[in-house]
C-alpha cells in the first residue's frame, strides 16, 4: 500500500521511544508505543535509526522514528473552536498595544524603536553613515505560527509572530557589480519579529487546563488558541502597520 508521505513542515510530532525488546527476535527488533493512538508495533532497530516505521494503526499511520514520532496535523482542530478575537475590531491603537509598538521619530539608523507605521520606502530612504550603504533583500512579510504541542507534555496553545527584513547596513557601495562587501548591521536589528499578542478573555481564565495565575481580563498574551483566527488577526496588524510591503506569507508551524 502506497502511502501518502508526510510534509515534516506541516506535522505534528510527539516524542517516540521503545518499551522492550522482543523476545523471539534478540535485540534485532523493538517494541515501540506509538505516542499519537497507543498501537504497539514492532519495528527493527536500524529502521527506526534509519528511515523509521509506520504505525500499524490504520487510522493513524504516523511515521515512528528515534526518539520522535510525526503524523499529518488533524485541520478540524485548527479550524474550529471559539475565536480568540474580532480581527475587525483592530484598528491601529490595538495593532500598536498587539505588538508593542512604540514610536520614535525622526527614522534614523540609530533609532532604538520602530515606528508606528513601517514604510519599506522610508526604510529605504534612511541616510547611512558616510562609507556605508543599506540594502535591502526583500519586502515580503512572514507571519509565523509556532507551537510546543506534541513537544513539551500539556502545551495546550499556538504562538503567532510577524518576521519582516530591515535594510542591511554594508561597509562600502554595492549598487555596482564589484565584491559582496561585509554586512556589518541593520536598521532596527532587533526588531525583525514581531510578537503578536491578544487580550486575555473570561474564556480563557475559565480553562482549567491552562494556567493563568496573575491575569486578568483584557491583559495581552502571546497565547493562541485558533490558528486561523491568529493569521487573520495577524494580517490585519501587518495592514495596519506595515506600507510599501511584497508578498504576506505563512509559514508552515510546527
Amino acid at each position: 500500500m502506497k502511502l501518502k508521505k508526510i510534509d515534516p513542515q506541516t506535522a505534528e510530532r510527539k516524542p517516540c521511544y521503545m518499551q522492550d525488546y522482543t523476545h523471539e527476535h534478540g535485540r534485532s527488533r523493538v517494541i515501540v508505543k506509538c505516542p499519537f493512538c497507543g498501537h504497539a508495533n514492532i519495528a527493527y532497530v536500524w529502521s527506526l535509526a534509519g528511515s523509521g516505521k509506520r504505525c500499524g494503526n490504520d487510522s493513524c499511520r504516523a511515521h515512528l522514528c528515534w526518539g520522535v514520532a510525526v503524523r499529518d496535523m488533524v485541520p478540524v482542530e485548527t479550524k474550529s473552536g471559539p475565536l480568540d478575537m474580532d480581527h475587525s475590531t483592530i484598528d491601529l491603537e490595538m495593532a500598536l498595544k498587539m505588538t508593542c509598538g512604540r514610536f520614535e521619530e525622526p527614522l534614523t539608523y540609530k533609532s532604538n524603536f520602530l515606528p508606528h507605521i513601517i514604510d519599506f520606502d522610508e526604510l529605504e530612504k534612511v541616510k547611512p553613515p558616510k562609507g556605508y550603504t543599506f540594502k535591502l533583500s526583500t519586502r515580503d512579510i512572514n507571519i509565523v505560527i509556532s507551537s510546543f504541542r506534541g513537544l513539551c507534555p500539556g502545551a495546550a496553545h499556538y504562538y503567532c509572530d510577524i518576521k519582516f527584513h530591515c535594510p542591511s547596513l554594508y561597509r562600502g557601495d554595492t549598487t555596482g557589480s564589484g565584491p559582496s562587501w561585509p554586512k556589518i548591521g541593520n536598521i532596527f536589528e532587533w526588531g525583525k519579529t514581531m510578537n503578536v499578542y491578544r487580550p486575555i478573555k473570561e474564556e480563557d481564565l475559565a480553562d482549567k487546563y491552562s494556567d493563568w495565575t496573575g491575569y486578568d481580563v483584557g491583559d495581552m498574551t502571546h497565547r493562541w488558541t485558533n490558528i486561523q483566527n491568529a493569521i487573520a488577526c495577524a494580517k490585519k496588524v501587518i495592514k495596519l502597520r506595515f506600507r510599501n510591503y511584497g508578498l504576506v506569507e505563512v509559514e508552515n508551524y510546527i
